[in-house]
């Protein structure tokens, strides 16, 4: 489970806005994708923004990890907090920051939680 958790915050867009209390769901910051540098940027006040909830399922292994990234519009910006509305969830984001998090557990060293694995009876 360690290794999971530390592959979703390192696969995050740009960072882990907020974990919720169990640390089963990851929320990220909010961002874009910027169009010179085809990379994420921080969006926190943009008139379109994205951002990623990642969440393990499952009471033990094999988890299961579901990536959702939701799209938001600005509706009203001549308040001092602007407000969004939820436009959809981006499949093809979502695909991108699974494929991220497997990667990322794919390079991990077999034997980082060899004690985990042993049960002693």
């Amino acid at each position: 489970m360690a290794s999971i958790k530390r592959s979703v915050k390192e696969s995050l867009p740009v960072g882990v806005q907020s974990i919720s209390p169990n640390g089963r769901e990851y929320t990220s910051h909010f961002y874009l994708i910027s169009k010179k540098t085809k990379k994420f940027v921080r969006a926190d006040k943009a008139p379109a923004r994205y951002y990623a909830l990642v969440t393990i399922l499952g009471d033990m292994r094999p988890y299961t990890v579901k990536v959702t990234v939701h799209s938001e519009k600005r509706v009203n910006s001549s308040t001092v907090v602007p407000e969004y509305s939820h436009r959809g969830i981006d499949k093809a984001q979502s695909k991108y920051i699974a494929k991220r998090i497997a990667n990322h557990l794919s390079k991990r060293r077999k034997d980082v939680n060899i004690i985990d694995d042993f049960r002693i009876f």
